[in-house]
């Protein structure tokens, strides 16, 4: 590659990008594995090894099914609304499966827009109630549950992608030189990388999410902080007309809770969409303990502006640079410091040695 090809891959690279990442867990799949051993026809105690195997083999299988559909239908409906652009601004890229970790699964989707949040997280609302009932008529296993947790993180700046050859891959499928890791991490943001690499994403927001997995339950779809301001940025501008899958979900408030190492120990808002069937009897009792969803979205937008405020040392609003404003807030600023930081990061990804310097009058970003 010559200076001029670098360049170009370094500022596509640069620009900040918002990725929106979805665990489903399964919950129930130990107690599946330890079930009480049967007892054969020769009397002799002995595992059903099949049962459970079956079970977590068709969450994976199944899943991505699930989700392809919904997104369909979702893609489908809006195109009939107005058209194909308004697919790509409210759906854009399809959520693409990140890594398997035992019995959960991690997806991630670039986001381009505040209403790609809101989507995505309806449509995986709705793929996970499907696999339920395909739990039920499939399996006759109504014993399994899933919980879920939602996190958004900006990379490449205040969150990082490492990469790195597989251990089974070929030799030399990284390549060295300048610019190489450029090279292969080229839409990374939508799309696997190449065969024989492997992507990961590291930094406080992935630290966020996975500690926030702990606080999850089947009933409760734990969102992070910057997930929810931009799920309800949606919901309160750029409204569609209803259509047979639109869905208003209900967000609950747990309060704050510290969480190791997350905004230097300060209490953390733990903010929930409901999951459960509103005829149950779980559901049911929330009036026993006084237990009600937030009515008016508008003032989790005023506890965001509060929060964010109060909050700078640790964490900023959400940027979307390919968002419009709205009414509300402006989102599509990058903060002022990002210009500091991308030095950091074209000297991290060029090395010292590599390729010299951009000119301060260069023009930075186009």
């Amino acid at each position: 590659m010559d200076d001029a090809e670098i360049e170009r891959l370094f500022d596509k690279f640069a620009e900040p990008k918002q990725i929106l990442f979805l665990s489903a867990d399964l919950v129930g799949s130990t107690a599946l594995k330890q079930k009480k051993r049967k007892v054969s026809e020769l009397n002799v105690h002995h595992p059903d090894t099949q049962e459970w195997a079956s079970t977590i083999q068709f969450f994976f299988s199944n899943f991505s099914m699930c989700l392809d559909q919904h997104w369909s239908v979702r893609a489908d409906e809006i195109n009939k609304l107005r058209n194909g652009k308004l697919v790509e601004t409210r759906l854009g890229s399809k959520p693409i499966l990140w890594k398997m970790i035992g019995d959960e699964l991690v997806y991630r989707k670039h986001v381009r827009n505040r209403h790609q949040v809101k989507e995505t997280i309806d449509i995986w609302i709705k793929s996970i109630l499907q696999l339920y009932g395909n739990f039920r008529d499939k399996l006759g296993n109504p014993e399994i549950s899933i919980k879920c947790t939602a996190w958004i993180g900006e990379f490449p700046i205040q969150n990082k992608i490492s990469l790195g050859a597989q251990l089974s891959g070929q030799p030399g499928s990284l390549e060295e030189g300048c610019g190489a890791r450029l090279k292969a991490l080229q839409d990374f943001e939508s799309k696997p990388v190449g065969s024989g690499l492997e992507i990961d994403f590291i930094g406080p927001a992935i630290d966020i999410g996975f500690r926030l997995t702990k606080k999850a339950t089947p009933r409760k779809f734990i969102l992070s902080i910057d997930t929810i301001f931009l799920y309800v940025l949606s919901e309160m501008s750029g409204k569609l007309k209803k259509t047979p899958s639109s869905r208003d979900a209900k967000i609950y408030f747990d309060g704050a809770e510290a969480l190791p190492g997350v905004l230097g120990g300060l209490p953390y808002p733990l903010f929930w969409i409901d999951m459960i069937d509103p005829t149950t009897s779980e559901a049911r009792s929330d009036s026993f303990r006084d237990i009600k969803p937030i009515d008016n979205p508008q003032e989790i937008l005023e506890f965001f502006d509060a929060f964010y405020k109060e909050q700078k040392s640790y964490i900023d609003i959400p940027y979307i640079t390919t968002d419009e404003s709205v009414s509300t807030m402006t989102i599509n600023e990058r903060p002022a410091w990002y210009e500091e930081e991308k030095k950091k990061l074209r000297k991290d990804m060029l090395g010292e040695s590599g390729l010299a310097a951009k000119p301060e009058n260069s023009g930075g970003d186009h």
